[in-house]
């Protein structure tokens, strides 16, 4: 699931969908996930690094978010 910069993996099952693993920032066609290195949070997706400024962490919240919401079972 791709929504504006950030991405998520997901797999179906008899319940529906299921996250694999964190969702993360969009680096071309890969997942970058959310590190620290060197004292500093990255995402990296093999050898490339993207900084994680507060801007992207809050994209990325808003969108972990609204996944959490999504695949909530339904009362």
């Amino acid at each position: 699931m791709i929504k504006g910069h950030c991405i998520a993996l997901v797999q179906p099952t008899p319940a529906g969908l299921k996250l694999i693993g964190r969702p993360g920032w969009k680096m071309g066609e890969v997942l970058g996930v959310l590190v620290e290195q060197a004292g500093r949070k990255v995402f990296q997706a093999k050898s490339e690094l993207v900084e994680a400024t507060a801007e992207r962490l809050g994209e990325l919240e808003n969108f972990s978010r609204e996944l959490d919401a999504l695949m909530s079972p339904r009362a």
